[in-house]
């Protein structure tokens, strides 16, 4: 049920257009420091070194782990 639902998630997001980016070593290593550091989740870490090396730090989200993070600014969405 679980994996049926993560299949839909994911073919709605790429309908849409969303951009997947596979996790390099670089972004591991990255989002390694990061969740030492900072101690939030790994998956928290990967989207803050995704953001840092892809789009200058932003992240579009309301999780308040993310302003913890130096360099990472913190966006939300006005309209859809």
């Amino acid at each position: 049920m679980v994996l049926r639902r993560l299949k839909y998630v994911i073919r709605s997001a790429k309908k849409h257009e969303i951009t997947f980016i596979p996790v390099t070593e670089r972004m591991a290593e990255k989002a390694g420091l990061i969740s030492l550091k900072m101690r939030i989740p790994i998956a928290d870490a990967i989207i803050a070194a995704t953001a840092l090396i892809y789009t200058k730090g932003i992240v579009i989200t309301d999780d308040p782990h993310f302003n913890l993070i130096k360099n990472v600014k913190v966006k939300w969405l006005t309209k859809i």
